[in-house]
């Protein structure tokens, strides 16, 4: 692990120049095809690609993220309290929470794979978009809307199928002892 000073020399040191064929690289995120040409290039200067190797935390759970992150490769493990609850891969994004409701970090983002290259969009740039280029952070944050909205319907699902689980061994055991109670202890 490192500390928060040596966390924010490493995203100064180790932000990447932009090269034509890195800023290529993010336009070729999907997350990205959906911004004009002109938004994009407006919106440049505010974009940088940082690398992180395994075990280095991103992000570290109750911290501000400080902008947007959407990998470019590799996979992270996301870590609430100390249990692993999921994994965050190419195309996908984290830091939304610091961007849209000025909170910190839900967990902590771990780099999983050997090396992980993220977009990071700082969050400064992102609200001097929002006056500069309203249109950019309109299409933002209406992926943003469309992303969480797909999440949380996939959240739904499982915890449907969860409490269906549930509620069918809840019932199992009301039959099971209903049956005890009429006939004695059964063995299955």
């Amino acid at each position: 692990m490192t500390s928060k000073a040596q966390y924010q020399n490493k995203i100064i040191v180790e932000v990447i120049s932009k090269t034509r064929d890195k800023i290529e690289k993010i336009r070729n995120i999907s997350f990205f095809k959906y911004i004009s040409s002109e938004d994009f290039a407006e919106a440049e200067k505010y974009i940088s690609i940082i690398k992180f190797k395994s075990g280095e935390d991103i992000v570290r759970e109750g911290e501000r993220a400080g902008g947007l992150f959407i990998i470019i490769s590799g996979v992270c493990k996301v870590i609430k309290g100390n249990v692993e609850v999921g994994k965050v891969r190419a195309e996908e994004f984290f830091g939304e929470g610091e961007i849209l409701l000025q909170s910190p970090a839900y967990a902590t983002i771990r780099a999983e794979s050997d090396e992980v290259e993220v977009v990071y969009m700082i969050r400064g740039g992102i609200e001097q978009l929002e006056r500069k280029n309203p249109r950019f952070t309109s299409t933002l944050y209406k992926l943003i809307a469309k992303i969480e909205m797909k999440r949380l319907l996939t959240l739904d699902r499982e915890y449907v199928a969860v409490i269906d689980k549930l509620e069918n061994i809840q019932r199992k055991e009301e039959l099971k002892k209903i049956r005890e109670k009429m006939f004695g202890e059964i063995k299955e």
